[in-house]
């Protein structure tokens, strides 16, 4: 399955919105860059007439070249996934090569937090190893 860019940033914002409180079940949190965060807010605000969400700027970080990380606060406190775009593009594509059944409900708005946990996995770590 060729997804397009707009449509792997579509899912990945989805799977932010609906899957990123799954993550603090396994210790882990989402960090990146306080100055990311604000140039994100700032381009979307030049860029965008709708209301801004924290996952658009999340994305923004990301189309801004930024990073978003994932903090392991239960093991050994440390960054264990750090991706950027083209990572995140890369990783859309194996999430959907090897979570399909996932990927297509995302696509067709059928998914649910276990859809987007499982995407998120796929994005940061190339798999599914929580949950």
């Amino acid at each position: 399955m060729k997804l397009s860019k707009k449509l792997k940033l579509d899912i990945f914002k989805n799977a932010l919105c609906n899957g990123l409180g799954e993550f603090s079940g396994y210790g882990l949190e989402l960090y990146y860059s306080d100055n990311d965060y604000d140039r994100a807010k700032e381009y979307l605000k030049k860029n965008s007439t709708e209301q801004i969400c924290y996952e658009d700027v999340l994305v923004a970080i990301l189309e801004i070249g930024g990073a978003l990380q994932i903090f392991d606060y239960e093991g050994d406190s440390e960054i264990i996934s750090c991706v950027k775009l083209e990572d995140m593009l890369d990783n859309m594509d194996l999430a959907c090569e090897k979570q399909t059944e996932h990927c297509l409900d995302m696509i067709n708005e059928q998914d649910d937090a276990v859809t987007a946990d499982v995407i998120l996995q796929m994005v940061f770590f190339k798999d599914v190893i929580f949950g």
